[in-house]
């Protein structure tokens, strides 16, 4: 899962948790066509960096983080999904590609490595704010920094590969790894077992929009 820097869960959402029920740990995402994942993970297996240094995501976890919600209770559910497919009526399937590599926050104190988008991002940019505008009344307050399209590839666990990390990143910048096409909103429930985290589909809500003028 996952999009930039991991959000901390706030106090209000851990009462709105344990109001509603058990706790699931929730996000909008799209996924990946199998093809784009293998490419993905090629792309990340050819950076070479040493293992153990940077906490990478499983090839089968790469996915593009749409919205994160964190901790809700499973009452509330219903909710979200209505609520979401509210918000996404009207968008038509969205034509994205996975290209380049870059860091979080910044080059000096890289933080997480990502892999591009490029394509129709500034129409899933209004797709994730037409979603946050209608989830706030719930209680999921919007991101303060502005939406960037990404697919987390891992995360950096020792200054010691910043170098490393900048040369990667700097070689990879326009590499092209495959098409991203979003044809459907997943919400997804995350879930750390032994073997790290699961991605569980929860609601699906296809984008039957009509598509706009080229």
């Amino acid at each position: 899962m996952a999009a930039g820097p991991v959000k901390i869960i706030d106090l209000a959402a851990r009462r709105r948790a344990a109001d509603d029920g058990a706790a699931k740990r929730l996000f909008f995402g799209v996924a990946l066509p199998e093809a784009t994942r293998a490419a993905a993970a090629e792309l990340i297996a050819s950076f070479k960096i040493e293992p153990g240094r940077v906490s990478w995501v499983k090839r089968d976890n790469l996915h593009l983080t749409l919205k994160f919600l964190g901790d809700a209770g499973a009452a509330s559910v219903p909710a979200i999904a209505q609520t979401a497919r509210k918000a996404i009526a009207g968008f038509a399937p969205l034509k994205l590609e996975v290209e380049g590599v870059g860091v979080f926050p910044n080059r000096d104190r890289p933080r997480v490595i990502w892999l591009g988008m490029t394509g129709e991002t500034e129409r899933l940019a209004e797709m994730e704010a037409a979603l946050s505008a209608k989830l706030e009344p719930l209680g999921f307050s919007r991101e303060d920094r502005p939406f960037t399209a990404h697919i987390t590839a891992g995360r950096i666990k020792s200054d010691a590969i910043r170098g490393q990390v900048l040369r990667v990143t700097r070689a990879c910048q326009k590499a092209h790894v495959g098409a991203a096409p979003v044809n459907e909103v997943i919400l997804y429930e995350s879930r750390l077992n032994p073997g790290g985290s699961i991605y569980i589909p929860v609601e699906v809500f296809p984008l039957t929009g009509a598509p706009g003028p080229s």
